[in-house]
């Protein structure tokens, strides 16, 4: 395996070579509003990025094109594509171009992770930005094909979500909530094929997958220190529980009298 990897990561330098010097070539479009490098985690990876190209003047309603890099799966990022999504924004488009992880660092699978992160914070980016979320076309090419026909079928499918990865989740509404928060990374099982549906957990871990769902983990600790519920003081999940109980957020609420109980157990289904 290792010599394989050797091999191909010669095509890919051989690649990049090439593709620098057709860049140099290339000409970006005049008039074109560029964000560049907006996170969609908060782990640091120069791979968890995404850019947003637009016209600069525009009508506020232009339609998205959110596109995924090529590159089997081994090489590149978001710029590779940069000068053919600027001329795609400079014929009235709004286009997101992500950057995700790569093999052999981590599998396929990790990959359509980050490409399913990527899609919920480009959503949310999209609320700031001036386009139509009616009209919303992801793509691809190569590797990149393929992750956005992927995360497509899991966002519009049901029944491919209910396939799921845990042979013992068997409620089709279970195990599509628990395949989304497996691809998005809160949670992975027992790490035998198994979930454990009817298993425990407490609120005060619950609470914690929550923030991670939310993309948040950053400001857990600018919150460790507050004090909103009287029974968190020096838990070790004082941060998430009180950031998620913010008024800012509201993700949770405490009991009447006053406490979250962080130790109560819930099972995980």
């Amino acid at each position: 395996m290792e010599l394989w990897y050797r091999a191909f990561d010669k095509l890919w330098r051989y690649t990049e070579k090439c593709d620098a010097k057709t860049h140099a070539h290339q000409v970006l479009p005049a008039g074109i509003t560029e964000k560049t490098d907006i996170p969609y985690t908060d782990s640091g990876n120069h791979y968890h990025l995404f850019d947003a190209y637009y016209p600069t003047v525009n009508d506020g309603r232009l339609p998205v094109i959110i596109d995924i890099h090529g590159g089997g799966w081994m090489y590149a990022d978001k710029d590779l594509n940069k000068f053919y999504n600027e001329y795609l924004a400079s014929r009235g488009f709004l286009v997101f171009s992500v950057s995700y992880r790569l093999v052999p660092d981590v599998y396929v699978k990790e990959q359509l992770r980050d490409v399913c992160l990527a899609l919920r914070a480009i959503g949310a980016e999209m609320a700031t930005l001036p386009c139509d979320p009616e009209k919303i076309m992801l793509t691809g090419d190569s590797a990149g094909g393929q992750l956005a026909a992927y995360a497509a079928l899991l966002a519009q499918s049901p029944a491919a979500l209910a396939l799921g990865a845990f042979a013992d989740v068997t409620d089709a509404e279970t195990a599509q909530n628990v395949e989304v928060l497996r691809l998005l990374g809160v949670l992975e099982g027992d790490g035998a094929g198994a979930f454990h549906p009817q298993g425990t957990l407490t609120r005060a871990e619950f609470c914690k997958m929550a923030v991670v769902l939310t993309g948040k983990r950053s400001m857990v600790s600018r919150y460790a220190e507050r004090t909103v519920f009287p029974d968190m003081r020096r838990h070790w999940a004082a941060g998430y529980v009180n950031y998620a109980a913010s008024k800012e957020v509201g993700l949770i609420h405490g009991l009447p009298d006053g406490t979250f109980t962080p130790d109560r157990a819930i099972t995980y289904g």
